[in-house]
């Protein structure tokens, strides 16, 4: 990082040493992702391309459980983000209250379309759901 920062971008080399320091950030995230017990995460930082990357490396942890908080308020597709990063997940909760806040989506199209619906709120009108 260092020499990055005294190299500046108007050098020939910024490029290359932009290059190097993102390898080595994306390397360091992999080595404390692999140490890590509980990964906490933002829905929408979850798809960020270093924390991708590391759950697909070599020895990255297997995750078992996803766990997403204020999920009445968070429109469907951003929760399912995290979903895409724990596949093999064996049990999945959303957390939050679907008759408070529910997704803010400013789009008239977009609320046609059902945007402004959780998935939360969603699976709590599915056939047989039972929320808690």
């Amino acid at each position: 990082y260092m020499r990055l920062l005294d190299a500046g971008p108007k050098s020939g080399a910024f490029d290359e040493l932009r290059a190097e320091y993102y390898e080595a950030l994306s390397e360091a995230r992999a080595a404390e992702l692999r140490q890590a017990d509980l990964v906490f995460a933002t829905c929408i930082s979850s798809r960020r391309g270093g924390l991708t990357a590391a759950l697909q490396a070599e020895g990255a942890p297997w995750l078992r459980q996803a766990i997403i908080d204020e999920a009445g308020q968070a429109p469907e597709p951003e929760t399912l983000c995290p979903l895409t990063l724990a596949r093999d997940v064996r049990s999945v909760v959303l957390v939050g209250d679907p008759k408070q806040l529910r997704p803010i989506i400013k789009s008239p199209a977009a609320q046609r379309l059902g945007l402004n619906v959780s998935l939360l709120e969603r699976i709590g009108h599915a056939p047989g759901a039972r929320p808690h």
